[in-house]
C-alpha cells in the first residue's frame, strides 16, 4: 500500500514541476522574482543558490538543521533513495517526523518526556515517571508504578501517596511495635510514633485531614487513650444513671463516675501512663473513691487527696472523702500505693522509710560490663562480654511478711501450699514472717513485683549484681568457696561449720550472712532460698545470644518466657554463675524484685 501511494506521489511530482524564476543574485536582498537571498550559494540550507525557499522535494537535502526542528530533511526522495518519503524522512521512529503508526515522535532517546524512545505518548500507569512537567502542570507525576493498586506508595493518578490523602496504605508493614521513648531506641526506616518503633510511612488509617482530634490522627495512627490527644469528635454519651459494674447502660457504653458515657469518649488525654494525676487510666478525670490515689497537688488544692482506697465508704484505711488514711504507716498493712512500703514499724535506715513513702530494699547497680558464664562446663558457656544498663535490685529476698501484704490487696490470687491464712496483728513481721517465702509460683512471683511497680530480676541482671564488674566466683569474691559462715545452707553431714549451718527444713532471715554481701550490699544472692528470675530457660544459649550479636558485646540480654518453658532459677550454694530451671513451685525457691532507674 505505502509503495502504491509513493509512486502516485512521484508521479504528481514529476508532473508539476516547481517554478523557475528569472533572477537569482545572490547579493543578499530578496528582489523581484527572488523567493529569498541568503547572499550565499549554498544549495543546502533554508534558501537554495536559485533563491528559492528549501522544500522537501526540491531534490536538494537540506543539512542546516537537526531532528525534531522545522524543516529538517533526514532524505531527499528526488534523490532516488527508495527508504524516503514524501515527506523527506526514513520514516523511523526517533527522526522527528510523526510517521503513521507513530503516536508522537520528537526526535530524541529521551524516554521520561511526553513521548517515549519507541514513539509512543507517555501515560500515567506506563512505568516510566515523566521527568518534563513541574508539579502543579498537566501530566506531571511523582512516581508510576505501572500497577492499578491504589493502596501502595503510588496512586492510579501517578502521585506519591502521602498521610492525609484519604487513601489507606496497605504495603507497609507496622514494623517491629517495640516501645520506644525517641527514635534513637529504633532501627532501620523505623522512627518512634505514639511510643512505639513502627516504620516511618506505616499507617493505621487514613481520613483525609489532618485534624488530630478525630478517630485518625494528623499523623494517620488510630487515635488512643494515652497519646495525648483528647478526641473532640465523640459525644459524651446517653448520660444515664449507672452503677460501677453493672449493666445499665445501652451497648457501645461504660459507666463513669456514675453516668453512661460513650466507650470511645475521652474526658481527659494527658499522655501518659501515670495514674497519680489529673488524668487516670480509660481517659476520665482523678475522683476521690476511683482506686488511683492523686499525688500531684499539695494541701488545699481542688482534688487533693490524701489516699483513694476505690470507694467512699468510711471505716475502711481511707476516708470517705479521701482526706484521712486511717491505715497508718508502721502497722504492717501496706495501703499500697498511697504508702510505697511498711514493714511494721516508723524507723528510719531499715527497709522502709519513717513516712512508709520511701523503699529503701533497693540497692542501685550501676551501668556496666562483666564476663558473664563459665567455661569449665556445658550450658554455662561460653564466657561472653556481657553489658547491663543502671538498674536497682532488691536487697533481701521477699519475705513471708511482704507477700502476706500481696495477699491480703488480692484475696483471689493462689496462696503458697503450706501459707498461713491468718495471724494477729501483733505477729506481723514477727518470727516466721520475717523469713523469705517459698512455694511460689513463678507467674505469682512476677505479679507480687509488678504489683509494686518492680519486675523479676533478669538472668543478666541477676548474675551481674552476684559477680560485678570483675565478674568474681562469689560475690564476696573468688575465695573462699561457699560456706555456711557466708551463705544460708541447712545442715549436711559434709559442712565443716555445722554449728553455722542452719537446721534442717528451715530458712534464716535475710541477711543472716552479712560477710556473704555483694560489694554494694546485696543479701544472699548465694545460699538461703534460691529465686526466680526472669528469663525463660534455655541449657545451651549463651553460645546462639554471642553468634548473635555478631562479637559484639550483648547489651541488656533477656530471654522471653513463653507459655510452656520452664523458668530460670539462680541463687543455689555455689558458684554465682551457676544456672538451673524449675517448672513448679518449691520450699526452697523464693524470689526478689528488680526495677529501673
Amino acid at each position: 500500500m505505502r509503495r502504491a501511494v509513493f509512486s502516485i506521489c512521484l508521479v504528481f511530482v514529476q508532473c508539476t514541476p516547481i517554478a523557475s524564476f528569472p533572477v537569482c543574485n545572490l547579493d543578499g536582498l530578496v528582489g523581484e522574482g527572488e523567493e529569498c537571498d541568503d547572499g550565499n550559494p549554498d544549495p543546502t540550507d533554508s534558501c537554495t543558490n536559485l533563491c528559492r525557499l528549501a522544500r522537501c522535494g526540491d531534490g536538494v537535502l537540506r543539512i542546516d538543521t537537526s531532528p525534531g526542528e522545522a524543516g529538517f530533511e533526514a532524505c531527499e526522495p528526488q534523490l532516488g533513495s527508495s527508504t524516503c518519503s514524501l515527506r523527506c524522512s526514513f520514516d523511523r521512529c526517533g527522526d522527528g517526523v510523526k510517521d503513521p503508526g507513530e503516536e508522537c515522535d520528537d526526535g530524541n532517546d529521551d524516554e521520561q518526556d511526553i513521548c517515549r524512545t519507541n514513539c509512543v505518548n507517555a501515560l500515567c500507569g506506563d512505568g516510566i515517571i515523566r521527568l518534563d512537567k513541574q508539579p502543579g502542570e498537566p501530566g506531571y507525576e511523582s512516581c508510576d508504578d505501572q500497577n492499578e493498586n491504589q493502596e501502595d506508595g503510588c496512586t492510579t493518578a501517578c502521585d506519591r501517596h502521602r498521610c492525609g490523602d484519604a487513601i489507606l496504605r496497605s504495603d507497609i508493614a507496622a514494623g517491629s511495635q517495640s516501645a520506644c521513648s525517641s527514635s534513637e531506641n529504633c532501627s532501620d526506616q523505623e522512627q518512634c510514633r505514639d511510643g512505639q518503633c513502627l516504620h516511618a510511612l506505616f499507617e493505621g488509617c487514613d481520613d483525609g485531614n489532618e485534624e488530630q482530634a478525630d478517630a485518625c490522627r494528623g499523623d494517620c495512627l488510630l487515635a488512643r487513650c494515652g497519646d495525648g490527644v483528647e478526641r473532640q469528635d465523640i459525644e459524651q454519651g446517653s448520660d444515664a444513671v449507672c452503677r460501677p459494674g453493672g449493666s445499665d447502660c445501652p451497648a457501645g457504653e461504660r459507666c463513669v463516675a456514675g453516668r453512661c458515657a460513650h466507650d470511645a469518649f475521652e474526658f481527659c488525654d494527658d499522655g501518659d501512663v501515670s495514674n497519680a494525676n489529673a488524668c487516670v487510666e480509660a481517659c476520665v478525670v482523678n475522683r476521690c473513691g476511683d482506686g488511683f490515689w492523686r499525688q500531684d497537688l499539695q494541701v488545699g488544692d481542688v482534688g487533693f487527696e490524701v489516699c483513694d482506697d476505690g470507694n467512699t465508704e468510711d471505716g475502711d484505711y481511707c476516708s470517705s472523702d479521701c482526706q484521712n488514711l486511717t491505715s497508718l504507716c508502721g502497722d504492717g498493712l501496706l495501703a499500697w500505693p498511697q504508702e510505697v512500703c511498711d514493714d511494721g514499724n516508723t524507723l528510719d535506715g531499715d527497709d522502709c522509710g519513717a513516712n512508709c513513702l520511701q523503699d529503701l530494699l533497693k540497692v542501685s547497680i550501676a551501668e556496666g560490663c562483666f564476663g558473664r558464664g563459665y567455661d569449665g562446663s556445658s550450658g554455662l558457656g561460653p564466657v561472653h562480654q556481657t553489658c547491663l544498663s543502671p538498674f536497682f535490685m532488691d536487697r533481701k529476698e521477699v519475705t513471708v511478711a511482704r507477700y502476706r501484704q500481696f495477699l491480703d490487696a488480692f484475696l483471689q490470687q493462689d496462696r503458697p501450699e503450706s501459707w498461713l491464712e491468718t495471724i494477729d496483728d501483733s505477729d506481723r513481721f514477727q518470727g516466721d514472717e520475717l523469713i523469705p517465702v517459698g512455694e511460689v509460683k513463678r507467674v505469682d512471683a512476677a505479679a507480687y513485683c509488678a504489683w509494686l511497680g518492680k519486675s523479676l530480676p533478669s538472668e543478666a541482671q541477676w548474675e551481674f549484681a552476684a559477680r560485678g564488674t570483675a565478674a568474681t566466683r562469689y560475690p564476696w569474691g573468688d575465695e573462699p568457696a561457699a560456706n555456711c559462715a557466708l551463705a544460708v545452707r541447712q545442715f549436711t553431714n559434709a559442712d565443716a561449720q555445722a554449728e553455722l549451718c542452719a537446721r534442717a527444713g528451715e530458712w534464716l532471715p535475710p541477711c543472716s550472712r552479712s560477710d556473704g554481701d555483694s560489694p554494694v550490699g546485696v543479701c544472699d544472692l548465694i545460699g538461703n532460698l534460691r529465686e526466680w528470675v526472669a528469663d525463660g530457660f534455655r541449657f545451651d544459649v549463651y553460645g546462639s545470644q554471642v553468634e548473635a550479636a555478631g562479637g559484639d558485646a550483648l547489651q541488656d540480654p533477656l530471654i522471653p518466657f513463653e507459655e510452656g518453658m520452664a523458668g530460670t532459677v539462680r541463687g543455689e550454694f555455689g558458684p554465682a554463675y551457676n544456672r538451673s530451671s524449675s517448672r513448679s513451685f518449691s520450699t526452697s525457691l523464693g524470689f526478689r524484685c528488680a526495677s529501673s532507674p
